[in-house]
């Protein structure tokens, strides 16, 4: 259980300090790869997970469903535990990165809140669809191969009562 807790909590300060140097890249320069960096946090998250999924979970015993759950709880958690102060330093205009005042309608920071539901979402998400398909795939293999074992019996004895005749 120590593997899939690393790789949550790797996750999220990996995606907090790409969204803090985007913001950063924001309010002092005029980069477009501020904007790019803004989603690549949880796209990478969920990309990461998906490649390195068998690796989280290569000592677990437990069934397909309860890993779901708990690395959708553990995300679920982690994000809490992440975005909730960050959020609540937000409302009180505690910035991690200075914040120019624009203009009159001062939505300065909203982007961290934004963050913190997107990233609890998004590789929730991720993380449920990808263990359910997984689980379908693996399903509709077993019967497949079922299905081909019972269909290899019936011509095996079809070739032997044509050899017997």
């Amino acid at each position: 259980m120590k593997r899939p807790v690393i790789f949550v909590t790797a996750a999220h300060i990996a995606a907090w300090i790409i969204f803090t140097v985007a913001d950063y890249l924001d309010e002092t320069t005029e980069s477009d790869l501020a904007f790019i960096l803004f989603f690549a946090g949880p796209a990478l998250a969920a990309v990461v997970y998906l490649v390195l999924r068998k690796k989280i979970w290569e000592k677990s015993a437990l069934s397909w469903w309860k890993k779901m759950l708990i690395g959708a709880g553990m995300w679920l958690g982690c994000s809490a535990v992440f975005g909730i102060p960050i959020c609540v330093l937000v409302n009180y205009n505690k910035w991690i990165i200075y914040q120019r005042p624009e203009f009159v309608l001062d939505l300065n920071g909203i982007e961290y809140m934004v963050l913190a539901i997107f990233y609890a979402v998004i590789p929730f998400a991720v993380i449920l669809l990808s263990e359910t398909v997984i689980f379908l795939f693996g399903l509709v293999r077993k019967i497949m191969a079922r299905n081909q074992e019972r269909r290899m019996k019936e011509l095996e004895e079809m070739y032997k009562e044509k050899s017997d005749k």
